[in-house]
């Protein structure tokens, strides 16, 4: 008799039974046996929730059961998932580790691939990727605009102008002119890391014609670089053997000189970082050292790093 009220309990009976001292007792008491009463008596509804949510019902003792069941075997099967990828990442973490604990010496020395193996032509090759996507896709012939831009720095002895031209893919090399000293060959004119030879020649006939034409347009007689890489100093060697043709044009015909925009100083002056190896340099520079283009003059400071021998002006 002590089990029969822990079934209605489970049952979800809610009823009060006024329970008897024997079954006998109940028998005679009640017409209704005890499993038929069990099998009859119906949960009662759960609340709503809200209004416009179907009604609920208190589940039976099986449907808990079973409820109770699966979540356990899907709480399990998740756990071991968990424990299966973790275990997973933990393995594929432990090659990874080992790979960066062996790539982090060589890290450490990659200025030597930035001083030496950049220079090859190969290292050219995502440079060209973007030209051509800038040229053929974007429909645009370099990254940033210059024919209106110039900027005026006033010195002591006059004032310079100077021009940013876009180069290569993400480049720029600075036109400095002495303005301080017109003549009938132009003005004193210097480029700085002159990466694209043809693009910043078309880009001296333009400035001369659009904004020197009164000066007599520019006279380039030196290339400055920072260092030796092929995007700083790529058109050293081209400048200078375009110099020496416009030169030879100019004295086999007398009046070229008197009527091109852009003239060129022969031999081209070049400097450069004495420990640097600039391509084409005629003039090697030491931290303090000074040059001179027409009223201008600039010092050398010596800025090693990203190459031995890099230097600014």
């Amino acid at each position: 008799t002590g089990c029969i009220p822990s079934a209605l309990h489970l049952a979800g009976i809610t009823k009060t039974l006024s329970w008897p001292r024997s079954i006998d007792a109940l028998a005679v008491n009640s017409r209704t046996p005890l499993l038929a009463f069990m099998v009859d008596e119906q949960p009662k509804p759960l609340l709503q929730i809200a209004p416009w949510l179907p009604s609920r019902r208190q589940p039976s003792c099986l449907e808990a059961r079973l409820r109770s069941l699966l979540g356990l075997m899907g709480s399990l099967l998740l756990l071991l998932y968990l424990l299966i990828i973790g275990a997973l990442l933990l393995l594929l973490a432990l090659p990874r580790l080992l790979l960066r604990l062996c790539l982090k010496p060589a890290a450490g020395s990659f200025g030597m691939v930035v001083e030496y193996a950049y220079a090859l032509r190969i290292c050219r090759l995502h440079v060209n990727i973007m030209r051509t996507v800038q040229t053929r896709f974007m429909k645009r012939p370099y990254h940033s605009r210059f024919a209106d831009l110039r900027t005026e720095l006033l010195t002591g002895s006059g004032p310079c102008f100077i021009h940013a031209v876009p180069c290569l893919g993400d480049n720029f090399c600075y036109v400095l002119v002495d303005g301080s000293h017109p003549s009938s060959s132009g003005l004193p004119t210097m480029v700085v890391d002159p990466c694209d030879a043809n693009a910043v020649e078309n880009a001296l006939e333009y400035l001369a014609s659009s904004f020197y034409a009164t000066n007599g347009g520019l006279r380039l007689e030196a290339v400055l670089c920072t260092h030796k890489h092929w995007d700083h100093a790529g058109g050293n060697e081209q400048l200078a053997a375009r110099a020496a043709q416009a030169v030879a044009q100019a004295t086999e015909e007398s009046e070229a000189s008197d009527t091109e925009a852009l003239n060129f100083l022969h031999p081209l002056k070049i400097f450069g970082g004495l420990e640097d190896n600039v391509p084409g340099c005629t003039h090697p520079l030491q931290h303090g050292d000074t040059l001179r283009v027409g009223s201008l003059s600039l010092e050398a400071i010596a800025a090693p790093g990203h190459t031995v021998g890099s230097l600014k002006f």
